[in-house]
């Protein structure tokens, strides 16, 4: 049989095989086989895979059955015409090797072909690659554009952003294997970081780019920060043709029964005609053969004469099968209960043994022959089951046992187990798991039946000899538990109980899930950095959440859905997006208070206090500078003059007209002298009574218009606050959970 085979594959019922003269046994059989193999996918998809079929008997020993290359090992190695070599593997070659392994005070042989294949990449090459590459490229050439257009920022964080919903659409085509990441997913996870450090430095410029324009500008905390520390398991496959060759007397399956089509064939050889007088006798003594056991018992063969008179086994099976019946429990004091060993080892070897007290011989009568095997269909048989089988599974048919002469059967299972674990995927991709096999006689109670373990506890705990350790799950231990129970409270059954022990590699995950996420968190966070009154803040930041959402709807299918509880990842994605709609919601606001100062009222006396006053000592934010007085003073220099008849005009330059100074001079040295008389006036020309009414009405018109700056102003210094404030909250949450969650991880992970 095939050792490394995870199925037991489908092939086509061979009802013949060749026999010549000399007892050689030729049987052709084709196969198809699934293996798992331990594959190498750094170099994914320029990688090459080396899957290996061992072939051995699983129950005889090399002293019962020895294997052998049927053709030399050369030409093994370059045959290649049955392989198909049109789809993605390319076979390169079968080396081929022969050993014993030792095992339980015996040798076993063992034949391996290692098949070397390799990937062709051409379809990951234009699927993959190509795609991130025109993406990166399109980065690059996003630096042409100019800051001052504001279109720079959206169109770096659409491509961020696509680039990010590509790798998680493409995690199903990169290998899930959990032991090293691919060179592939390496560099999808650097070019998406280099996305996010070229929307960063867009981000810095336009900031300062901005800064510049304005005559006065308050940094935010989001800039205060950032200059005070820094910008932030395929199986293979293959249909082979498997050339067995044996030599024996015998019926392989030992069961000497012939159905009745083969009676059919063999009546039906004796009707050829002209047959060549050494081929008339083989079918003559190959019917008289037929005829005779079929009226005969077999057990007569031993005293009849005939090539199996002597043959010590044949001798033993007649002995050991006289007057057995396997439907009767071997024991002979049915007050005995049978005790039936069991072993686990992970993967899928069920080593199960029991005492047959009919099965017992003396080995000097026969030739000292201390074991031997046959069929499992003649004896009897424990009725052992898994409890939490939830399918039959796909296992390799052993259609032998072996017994000692002291009535030991031991029968070596392999098995494949599809089981139903209760998991806790709380901790999910860093969670560990149990799985509880247990075993029991489904019928028979613990007076018939009783289990023991083959094995200490301690041995079994750390055997990892056989578990291939290159995938998903790494196996930590195997736990054995015996107990008794009762149904009724009155029939007794016996258990053993297996707990195997996982632990989830999260690297795949961590790559693919986590990462994505965290790169799209700090774009957030960077985003703070932009100037709230620049129009592009809003923008950026609902086209991040947005792709957040598509991100979460898209690695929905990845995460373990169970209803009992929600993994924590699942829950941090949840609260990730939260913090992105609050981190909208005060960018909303914020440039709500900046664009819209003329339609809000004046600033409330308690908003003054708690955000321009206290706010900043307690936070330490700096305050935001005042505009220059330039409009106000004029407005004070008009109002100095109000009471002038003819009013006095502020030029541009804070020059005052000589008309109106030499007016006012007139006009109060008359009303010292007390004459009582109107002081004499010049005479004006209509134009400057024109010009002084314009001049009025501007002086009202600025009055006005500093007051409404002055509320602009205020509310302008509440916004600037606030998005300091606000920012610093942010901030401290986001840290918090992310510091909380990464001990939490890293807890579970060195557990």
């Amino acid at each position: 049989m095939c050792v490394s085979s995870v199925d037991g594959g489908k092939s086509l019922p061979i009802p013949y095989v060749y026999v010549n003269s000399s007892g050689s046994v030729k049987y052709y059989r084709p196969m198809q086989v699934v293996l798992a193999c331990s594959l190498e996918m750094y170099a994914f998809p320029f990688d090459k895979q080396n899957c290996s079929f061992t072939f051995r008997s699983w129950l005889h020993s090399v002293k019962e059955i020895d294997l052998a290359l049927w053709r030399s090992a050369e030409a093994i190695a370059n045959d290649k015409r049955e392989f198909m070599n049109d789809g993605e593997w390319e076979l390169l070659s079968i080396p081929s090797s022969y050993w014993q392994i030792h095992q339980d005070d015996t040798d076993y042989a063992h034949i391996q072909f290692n098949v070397l294949i390799r990937r062709r990449p051409l379809l990951y090459v234009v699927g993959l690659l190509i795609p991130s590459i025109f993406l990166m490229l399109v980065d690059v050439t996003s630096f042409y554009l100019p800051l001052s257009s504001g279109t720079r920022i959206a169109f770096k964080i659409s491509i961020l952003l696509g680039y990010t919903l590509f790798r998680v659409n493409l995690t199903d085509e990169l290998p899930a294997t959990a032991v090293n990441t691919p060179l592939i997913g390496v560099f999808f996870a650097v070019s998406m970081a280099l996305l996010m450090l070229s929307l960063i430095m867009s981000i810095l410029v336009v900031k300062l780019l901005h800064h510049s324009e304005k005559e006065v500008r308050q940094m935010s905390l989001s800039a205060c920060l950032l200059d005070k520390y820094g910008s932030a398991a395929h199986g293979f496959t293959e249909s082979a043709l498997t050339s067995i060759k044996t030599l024996d007397h015998i019926n392989p399956s030992g069961d000497y029964d012939f159905d009745a089509s083969l009676e059919e064939d063999l009546l039906s050889l004796n009707e050829i005609q002209h047959a060549p007088s050494g081929l008339e006798c083989v079918l003559q003594d190959l019917v008289s053969l037929h005829l005779a056991l079929s009226q005969e018992d077999v057990k007569k063969l031993g005293s009849s004469s005939g090539r199996f008179a002597n043959a010590t086994l044949v001798r033993l099976s007649e002995f050991l099968s006289s007057g057995y019946k396997k439907g009767v429990r071997p024991v002979k004091d049915w007050r005995t209960s049978t005790i039936v060993a069991i072993d686990l080892m992970v993967y899928s070897i069920l080593n199960v043994s029991w005492t047959d007290e009919f099965l017992v011989w003396n080995p000097e009568d026969f030739d000292e022959v201390k074991q031997v095997s046959i069929p499992t269909t003649n004896v009897w048989v424990p009725d052992i089951l898994i409890n939490e089988f939830v399918d039959v599974g796909k296992s390799p048919d052993i259609p032998y046992v072996y017994v000692t002469h002291d009535g030991l059967v031991r029968n070596y299972k392999p098995i494949q187990v599809v089981t139903a674990c209760t998991l806790n995927i709380y901790n999910f991709p860093f969670d560990v798991q149990k799985c509880s096999l247990t075993f029991q006689s489904w019928l028979h109670t613990i007076d018939d039946i009783n289990i023991t373990l083959m094995r200490s506890p301690e041995e079994l705990r750390e055997d990892k000899s056989v578990f291939m350790n290159q995938g998903e799950w790494e196996l930590l231990h195997i736990l054995s538990n015996y107990k008794i129970f009762s149904v009724d409270n009155d029939d007794y059954y016996a258990e053993m109980k297996f707990h195997v022990v996982i632990r989830r590699r999260p690297l795949f995950y961590t790559v693919n899930l986590l990462l994505p996420s965290i790169f799209l968190m700090v774009m957030d966070i960077v985003g703070f950095y932009l100037p709230p009154d620049s129009g592009e803040r809003v923008s950026f930041k609902i086209t991040l959440l947005l792709g957040y959402s598509v991100f979460l709807i898209i690695v929905s299918d990845t995460l373990p859905a169970t209803a009992i509880g929600t993994p924590l990842i699942g829950v941090y994605f949840v609260v990730c997006m939260a913090l992105l709609v609050i981190s909208l919601t005060e960018t909303v606001l914020i440039v709500r208070l900046v664009h819209k100062q003329d339609l809000q009222p004046p600033v409330p006396h308690w908003v003054k206090y708690l955000v321009l006053e206290r706010a900043p000592a307690l936070f330490c934010i700096h305050k935001k500078h005042s505009l220059c007085p330039t409009v106000s003073s004029q407005g004070t220099d008009l109002e100095h003059y109000k009471d002038n008849t003819y009013g006095t005009a502020q030029c541009p330059l804070h020059h005052t007209c000589e008309l109106g100074q030499r007016l006012s001079h007139h006009d109060r040295e008359g009303r010292l002298l007390g004459l009582g008389l109107p002081p004499s006036r010049d005479p004006t020309p209509p134009v400057m009574d024109n010009i002084l009414h314009e001049v009025t009405a501007i002086r009202h018109f600025l009055e006005k218009r500093d007051r409404c700056r002055e509320v602009a102003k205020e509310w302008l210094q509440v916004g600037y606050v606030l998005d300091v404030l606000l920012f610093r909250v942010y901030l401290v949450a986001v840290v918090a959970y992310s510091i909380t969650l990464g001990t939490l991880w890293s807890v579970w992970q060195v557990a």
